[in-house]
C-alpha cells in the first residue's frame, strides 16, 4: 500500500444548521434528500423514523435530539447521509452535504477531555480535523447509537419527542408532504426501475395565469406569502422582504424578468424558496401546484406561444394534465449579474 494512502483519510464534510461536521467517507453509502420517514415503536427518540432503501430498512436519526437540542423544521433541501456500519444501514440527517476532502493525518487531532471523565460512549465527537481557514468536528459514527444510560431510560420517555410529533414534518405544506412521499416511493424502488425511469423531478406552479415548472432538487420549501416590506433602492423585481421562521427572505418578482404581464387582480400567495449558490432566495407565485416526473423522451422545445416570455431563462416544456408547462432554467435566472440588491437608502 502507499505511504501516501495510510497518510491521508477522506472524510464527508457536511452542514447542519449552522454548524460544520464530518464523517469518515469509507463508511458512507447514499446520499440523498430527505424522504418521507414512517415512525418506529419502542426506539430512542433520536431515531426519528425510517425508510425503505431499495428493500433495506433504513432507520434515521435526527443528529439535533441526538446532540440535546430541540428538533427543527425538516426543509425539501436536507438530505440523509445513509451510513454502513458493519452491515447495519443507519442514516443521519443533515442540511447540507459538502464535498469529500482528503486530510493528512496531521491534521487530525483526538478530542480532549480537559481534564474531565470520559466515558468512551459518552461524547459523539472523536476528533478536529482543520481544513483551510476551518477546525472541523468528526462524528464517531458508532458513538451515535450507543447510549449509556439506555437500560436506565425506559424507551417510552426517550420516545417521548417522536410521539408528539405524529406524523412526519407535520409543519409541512401539502405540497411539502407530497414531494417527501414521491421521494420514499422512488427509493423503495429496485436500483434497476430508477436508472430506467429516466425522469425528472419538477414543482409546478402557476404565475400570470401560465404555467411553469422548475428544478425540485434547487426547491428549499414552500411558503404562504406573508406580510412583505419593500426594499428601498431597489429595482423593480426586488418584491420585497419577507419573514420567514425569524429569517429575512428576499422574494424576486420574476414576472418582469420573465416578460409575464402584470395584472392589478392577481393576487400573489405563495412563494417558492429557492438554495442556489448558497443564497436563499423566495419567488411569489400566484399557487403552487404539484410535483410532476416527466420522462426525458417527453421533454418538447419551447412551445409558438411560449416564445412572448424571455426565451434566455426557458429550457424547454413538458406536459402536464392536459396542458404544457413551461420549464425555467431557475438557477440561471436568478444568478444573473444584475440580480443585486442595493440595501444604501
Amino acid at each position: 500500500m502507499d505511504a501516501t494512502e495510510v497518510e491521508n483519510i477522506p472524510f464527508m464534510i457536511f452542514d447542519l444548521d449552522q454548524a460544520c461536521y464530518a464523517l469518515e467517507a469509507r463508511v458512507v453509502g447514499d446520499i440523498i434528500f430527505l424522504p418521507e420517514l414512517t415512525a418506529m415503536e419502542e426506539v430512542p427518540g433520536f431515531i426519528i423514523g425510517a425508510f425503505n432503501l431499495r428493500g433495506k430498512i433504513v432507520p434515521v436519526i435526527d443528529l439535533e435530539i441526538r446532540f440535546g437540542y430541540a428538533p427543527r423544521r425538516f426543509k425539501l433541501s436536507d438530505s440523509i447521509i445513509v451510513i454502513d456500519l458493519d452491515g447495519m444501514y443507519l442514516g443521519i440527517i443533515v442540511s447540507k452535504v459538502q464535498e469529500v476532502r482528503t486530510v493528512s493525518i496531521q491534521s487530525i487531532e483526538t478530542r480532549h477531555s480537559f481534564g474531565l471523565p470520559v466515558s468512551p460512549d459518552s461524547s459523539f465527537l472523536k476528533a478536529k480535523i482543520k481544513i483551510d481557514d476551518q477546525i472541523i468536528s468528526v462524528l464517531d459514527q458508532n458513538s451515535l447509537i450507543q447510549h449509556s444510560r439506555l437500560d436506565e431510560e425506559p424507551i417510552a420517555q426517550v420516545s417521548d419527542i417522536t410521539k408528539k410529533r405524529g406524523r412526519f414534518c407535520p409543519e409541512a405544506t401539502p405540497e411539502e408532504r407530497e414531494i417527501f412521499h414521491n421521494r420514499a416511493v422512488e427509493l423503495a424502488q429496485p436500483i434497476e426501475v430508477q436508472e430506467s425511469s429516466g425522469f425528472l423531478q419538477l414543482t409546478v406552479f402557476r404565475l400570470g395565469g401560465e404555467y411553469f415548472a422548475v428544478d425540485l432538487s434547487l426547491v428549499r420549501e414552500f411558503s404562504e406569502l406573508g406580510v412583505v416590506t419593500p426594499i428601498p433602492c431597489c429595482p423593480d423585481y426586488i418584491y420585497g422582504d419577507m419573514n420567514l421562521r425569524g429569517d429575512i427572505l428576499t422574494l424576486v418578482d420574476i414576472r418582469g424578468i420573465l416578460n409575464i404581464p402584470v395584472s392589478p387582480t392577481n393576487k400573489l400567495k405563495m412563494s417558492i424558496v429557492f438554495e442556489i449558490n448558497n443564497q436563499i432566495i423566495g419567488i411569489p407565485v400566484d399557487d403552487i401546484l404539484d410535483v410532476i416526473s416527466p420522462q426525458q423522451s417527453e421533454m418538447t422545445s419551447v412551445p409558438e406561444a411560449a416564445r412572448l416570455f424571455n426565451e434566455e431563462f426557458i429550457k424547454g416544456a413538458a406536459p402536464y394534465k392536459d396542458k404544457t408547462t413551461i420549464i425555467l432554467d431557475i438557477g440561471k435566472l436568478l444568478t444573473r449579474d444584475d440580480l443585486v440588491i442595493n440595501e444604501e437608502i
